[in-house]
């Protein structure tokens, strides 16, 4: 498989989740969670099952993952959850894109975006952080993109 990458995130992403009042990011316990916490909460929306399945069961290794096929689902996860990473393929609407992004972002100012494209005549710019992948590409591309150093990536993946 082969992709482009337009820019790059060469950060560890942090877990992310806001205690009841909004203000605190804590851990599944409760507990703060510290600067350089070695797993993040991923959301992955992308329609198609298979693509899905595999994105979410490559980054499980490394992060907490979530995954969704509608805006509506992407929605009813972010309601319950802040992430530090949004992978969202551009098959979605166009309008729904940019909603779920702009919500993901609101609740993480940080939120690092992985737009999955399609076509490279579209347009990827908008969001803060954001990061486009041309589809097909490698798993590695994209854990690379989401931090994850290049020695704890398996080659050919």
């Amino acid at each position: 498989m082969s992709g482009t990458v337009r820019a790059g995130i060469r950060r560890r992403i942090v877990s992310v989740k806001r205690d009841p009042s909004g203000k605190r990011r804590v851990g599944p316990d409760g507990e703060s969670v510290p600067a350089g916490s070695p797993r993040g909460q991923i959301l992955i929306v992308e329609p198609d099952p298979l693509t899905q399945w595999s994105l979410k069961t490559y980054l499980e290794k490394w992060f907490a993952v979530d995954a969704t096929g509608s805006a509506g689902g992407a929605e009813r996860i972010l309601e319950t959850r802040a992430v530090d990473a949004l992978v969202i393929s551009d098959e979605m609407p166009g309008e729904a894109i940019t909603q779920i992004e702009e919500r993901a972002h609101s609740f993480n100012a940080r939120v690092a975006i992985v737009r999955m494209i399609t076509d490279t005549r579209k347009a990827c710019g908008g969001a803060p952080n954001l990061n486009c992948l041309e589809k097909p590409f490698e798993l590695a591309r994209l854990a690379g993109l989401l931090g994850i150093p290049d020695g704890e990536i398996p080659e050919h993946e």
